[in-house]
């Protein structure tokens, strides 16, 4: 019982440690799909997010729902959430 707890233990930290492969990626996100993501990309500098989020400007009015993708278990996507919550909650209303 012991060596399946610590198997499990080392699997779990395992895990944790290396939650996404590199090369997951490319088998998992089609090539064009990729390419298109890195010709579309953009920088949000967490300090100044404003000059990043004002390329949603003009579609504040005309749509109710706004979605952001990201990478598990990286700090700075919750920063990056928060900044873009309090940049819609500013600028289209959103409360929520």
């Amino acid at each position: 019982m012991k060596k399946i707890a610590l198997v499990g233990l080392i699997l779990l930290g395992f895990l944790l440690v290396f939650p996404g492969s590199p090369l997951q990626t490319e088998q998992v996100i089609a090539k064009d799909t990729l390419d298109f993501l890195k010709e579309n990309q953009k920088q949000v500098d967490l300090d100044n997010p404003e000059e990043a989020f004002s390329l949603l400007d003009p579609y504040l009015e005309e749509n109710e729902f706004f979605l952001a993708g990201e990478t598990h278990t990286i700090l700075p996507n919750e920063e990056l959430r928060l900044a873009l919550l309090k940049y819609l909650h500013q600028n289209a209303n959103v409360r929520y």
